[in-house]
């Protein structure tokens, strides 16, 4: 299994959604990566990329998941998003989850 794109949020001032995310890594159709047997599309915060050849995620404060592994983390669930910001759009999916950035 190997993602070939990565959603990464839009850096951004103010107070984010907050509730527990979070499943095993996967990827979609379109090759990007998803969160969950739901298979949301994933928004991993600012600073966040593709390693290991895509067979990865590094998200600053939370460290490096190989796709398969589980993550949890804060962040927030965006359900049926028929016109998603541009920088979300390519993906299979119309179902998003936003990893809240780490601060500190």
């Amino acid at each position: 299994m190997r993602a070939t794109k990565l959603i990464v949020a839009l850096p951004r001032s103010g107070p984010t959604q907050e509730a527990l995310v979070g499943g095993p890594l996967g990827v979609d159709a379109a090759g990007c990566v998803t969160v969950g047997t739901e298979r949301y599309v994933l928004v991993a915060p600012p600073g966040s990329r593709l390693v290991a050849d895509g067979t990865a995620v590094e998200m600053p404060g939370y460290g490096v998941f190989a796709l398969g592994s589980v993550l949890k983390a804060g962040g927030g669930v965006h359900e049926d998003i028929s016109d998603p910001p541009e920088h979300w759009k390519g993906c299979a999916g119309r179902a998003f989850v936003e990893v809240a950035a780490k601060n500190g």
